[in-house]
């Protein structure tokens, strides 16, 4: 994945949030939780993000990202939860 890609992905996934999950405070270092709670911070479940969710969460799983991109996405994801 490129990285002009990436960060299309880590921008819409900052702007898209659309519910907060509990009262979480930072996501998981494992990319399996790590999805899992991102995806009901930001209900994924909607349909219009439910297929860039899909394919950003084989994306993880597939270790497309390398380690540090990874942690990026994590940074990005927790900075949604501190401005929330």
């Amino acid at each position: 994945m490129s990285v002009k890609k990436y960060y299309i992905v880590g921008l819409f996934l900052l702007f898209s949030m659309v519910k907060s999950y509990g009262q979480i405070t930072s996501f998981s270092e494992s990319p399996e939780v790590f999805l899992d709670e991102l995806s009901k911070y930001i209900n994924a479940s909607n349909k219009p993000m439910k297929p860039i969710f899909e394919e950003f969460s084989e994306d993880i799983l597939q270790n497309s990202y390398t380690q540090e991109q990874f942690a990026e996405i994590r940074e990005v994801a927790n900075m949604m939860v501190v401005r929330k």
